[in-house]
């Protein structure tokens, strides 16, 4: 059924079964599922079920606490979002749940301001968080976004809750420089506007918040670079603005924040369709 290996031949027969019925019973994982998971992580046959196996799902599932502030005891997680998380990444199983998993949970509520019921959201829409190291990636990450960016803690909570699959992203090659595009188009193009542009009032006092942009449109960053420019660019083309291909110019800006989800979310196909309609 697995993918062979040493370690796999070297096993008796009943560990290999123990191991095999724990990731049926215990994370509810089908014969083809197994058989996915252990290809792609066949050391996990080498992992204890009672002293390594069973403290990770006895850890994801048990009840999470109150905090922050307080340690965290539990992610609350279903066995359906174990399974999810063991099938689309199944090096998951492989981290240790006292170096590894509780150690990034902690830095997340401690840190990040993430609720401890709200943690499992994490690991259930970007199990990768586990393989990304806090020194060296998810530090760097935040103090990119509150202290060049300016994003207050309740930014940064919603931010990583809301796309976490943000954590994964480089912070020189994407993030830095979608935000530097974003930056010149906020500070000069949207300025140097004519004031008959219909996008005028998007450079109107309450002045753009890039705090406040990058929070409610974190999707930004999943885009291509290439892509993002093209966008912006015909964001500020008049003759699209004037006919309202991206929505209404009054209704771009909100709380600060410009909305980008109309400019970056249509394929290159439907925006066709919405400016021959225009």
């Amino acid at each position: 059924m697995v993918k062979p290996s040493p370690q796999l031949f070297s096993m008796p027969a009943a560990t290999v079964a123990a191991k095999l019925a724990f990731l049926a019973s215990d994370l509810g994982l089908t014969v083809a599922e197994q058989t996915r998971v252990l290809s792609s992580n066949p050391n996990i046959m080498g992992r204890s079920v009672e002293d390594h196996l069973r403290p990770w799902v006895s850890f994801c599932s048990g009840l999470p606490s109150e905090g922050p502030p307080g340690p965290v005891a539990g992610l609350g997680m279903s066995q359906a979002d174990m399974r999810r998380m063991a099938v689309h990444f199944p090096q998951a199983l492989g981290y240790s749940v006292e170096r590894n998993v509780i150690p990034t949970m902690q830095y997340f509520a401690d840190e990040w301001g993430v609720p401890h019921p709200d943690l499992k959201r994490l690991l259930t829409l970007y199990p990768r968080t586990l393989g990304l190291s806090v020194e060296t990636n998810l530090k760097p990450k935040a103090a990119y976004f509150t202290d060049t960016l300016g994003l207050s803690p309740d930014q940064l909570r919603d931010l990583v809750l809301d796309f976490p699959p943000l954590l994964g992203y480089s912070l020189e090659s994407n993030i830095k420089a979608k935000v530097d595009v974003l930056t010149a188009f906020v500070t000069r193009v949207l300025p140097a506007l004519p004031d008959d542009h219909p996008l005028s009032v998007a450079s109107s006092p309450p002045a753009i918040d890039l705090a406040a942009t990058i929070t409610a449109g974190p999707r930004l960053f999943s885009y291509s670079l290439p892509r993002v420019h093209a966008r912006l660019a015909r964001f500020a083309d008049p003759s699209l603005a004037r006919a309202g291909v991206f929505g209404k110019p009054d209704a771009i800006v909100c709380d600060g924040a410009l909305k980008l989800g109309p400019v970056l979310t249509p394929t290159d196909a439907q925006l066709d369709k919405r400016i021959a309609r225009a």
